[in-house]
């Protein structure tokens, strides 16, 4: 229920496609069913070697159905019935997983954006606290199970109208039978509830063991010139090799489970036939036709059977994927803080004031501690101190990354909580220590924040840092592509490029 409620925030018309799926599964079960009620009367004519036998209810249906599009009963008739309702019903089942498939499309793409937004809108604190990687797997692997998960929901949800409307069509021809039948293929589901619950926790674990290696892979390559200079290439490598080898096994383990569940479910499946039958004619005096009426529609459920436990397996396995991606959101969540305001940010004229502010990343081990500082417009101000006395916090709050436990940072004697993010933040100019550049072309790394700047601007900007004559030399000047992390330039490049 909790993956219909998060696709239903994302679908608006969800509710309405997820009833076109039942109204289509429901609607091709009952033509499938129509098939075989044809089926009998025409079993029959052959078993009475090409005579009408023309009594009963379903004859009775049958002259009134056929005589009001004036189709006579024949033999050639009811076989051409059957095999029209046949190919209609499989249509509208083709239908229903062309809809499944694009709710499922749908749902993976709004979850991803949405997982997105509210990571990069969580505060600092929640990514100095969370390793990036369990956070790329979230927004990859987790988000691709999450749809095999929502996809395996809707393939439960089908099979079971479809297991219900055959078992119905077996209680037309023999209630007592297709209780013997049922009975054995429930007994047949019960035989995996084990092994569906060691799927969930083979999933959990699976989730822990990507996350390391989606997070292990990202740290080392992310610095990979700190791995070459100190020389452990070869252990990073067996490290992540292990991790690996781990995922896979895990992996393995969750095949070879499911591979048990046909061991279990296939013999059993096939002895609920037999039985049916030999219950059906031994204790029940069914008939060749009904028999052969009742086999049609057990081999119809089998299948159905085995893909539905075969569902709920890997719906188990991999469930783990959509809480851990919860988890996450709810993490990034819990630690969004800032919230915008509503006046508009027109640029600093007298002094940013820190007004008793108290800060930490931990609350128990405060930055800052009742903070007063005043910092005059049009003057240059220069914060020194030791690593970690919170040089890079007060730029932080200044720019609302962050927002303080307690006291105020005012902007001309303003709330800075009053004004628009975005419009206090396009203010604001800032050169980091730490340089970052993004694998897009010079031009739109330059004006990457302000994207409606014209080139002519851009140009004017890397002519007043300097960078305009290196630019201009690249291939393509630019609209040179820079490459991951921009490691196409050098330091001093790059410095001037941010």
């Amino acid at each position: 229920m909790k993956l219909l409620r998060t696709y239903f925030r994302f679908a608006t018309a969800g509710r309405r496609r997820l009833a076109l799926v039942i109204v289509l599964t429901v609607v091709g079960a009952l033509f499938q069913g129509a098939s075989v009620g044809l089926l009998i009367p025409a079993l029959q004519i052959i078993g009475n070697q090409g005579a009408l036998e023309g009594s009963g209810r379903l004859w009775q249906i049958l002259a009134v159905t056929l005589g009001a599009v004036r189709l006579p009963v024949t033999l050639p008739t009811l076989l051409t019935g059957v095999l029209a309702l046949i190919v209609v019903a499989q249509t509208l089942l083709y239908l229903q997983q062309h809809v499944s498939a694009a709710m499922t499309r749908d749902f993976v793409i709004a979850l991803r954006r949405w997982v997105f937004q509210t990571f990069m809108r969580a505060d600092m604190g929640f990514h100095h606290g969370a390793r990036p990687g369990p956070l790329v797997s979230g927004l990859t692997q987790d988000i691709i199970r999450t749809g095999a998960v929502f996809e395996n929901l809707l393939q439960l949800i089908s099979r079971v109208i479809l297991i219900g409307i055959y078992s119905a069509m077996l209680f037309v021809v023999s209630w007592q039978t297709a209780l013997s039948a049922i009975g054995l293929v429930t007994g047949a589901s019960a035989l995996v509830y084990y092994p569906v619950r060691r799927s969930r926790r083979l999933g959990q674990w699976m989730v822990e063991v990507s996350s390391q290696m989606y997070g292990f892979a990202v740290e080392r390559l992310g610095a990979v010139r700190l791995v070459k200079l100190r020389n452990a290439i070869d252990g990073d490598t067996d490290r992540f090799w292990r991790i690996g080898r781990d995922a896979a096994a895990l992996r393995c383990r969750h095949d070879r489970a499911a591979a048990r569940i046909r061991f279990l479910m296939e013999p059993v499946l096939a002895a609920s036939g037999v039985v049916g039958v030999y219950i059906g004619f031994t204790y029940f005096g069914m008939s060749l036709v009904e028999l052969a009426v009742f086999m049609y529609v057990l081999v119809r459920i089998v299948p159905e059977a085995y893909a539905l436990n075969r569902s709920r397996y890997v719906f188990a396995g991999y469930i783990g994927h959509f809480h851990n991606v919860m988890d996450l959101v709810a993490q990034a969540e819990t630690q969004t803080t800032v919230m915008t305001g509503s006046r508009p940010f027109t640029g600093l004229r007298q002094a940013i004031v820190f007004k008793d502010v108290t800060f930490g990343h931990d609350p128990l081990t405060p930055v800052l501690q009742h903070a007063n500082l005043t910092l005059e417009a049009g003057c240059f101000t220069a914060i020194v101190g030791a690593s970690g006395a919170g040089k890079s916090t007060v730029l932080d709050l200044i720019a609302r990354l962050v927002e303080p436990q307690s006291g105020v940072v005012l902007l001309d004697g303003v709330d800075i909580r009053e004004y628009e993010v975005t419009s206090l933040r396009a203010k604001i100019g800032i050169v980091s220590q730490d340089i970052v550049l993004f694998n897009d072309t010079v031009l739109d790394n330059i004006r990457y924040g302000c994207p409606e700047a014209s080139e002519a601007e851009v140009i004017e900007a890397a002519v007043c840092a300097n960078a305009h004559p290196f630019i201009d030399a690249l291939p393509q000047g630019y609209h040179t592509l820079l490459g991951p992390r921009g490691m196409t330039l050098s330091g001093g490049e790059r410095q001037r490029l941010e």
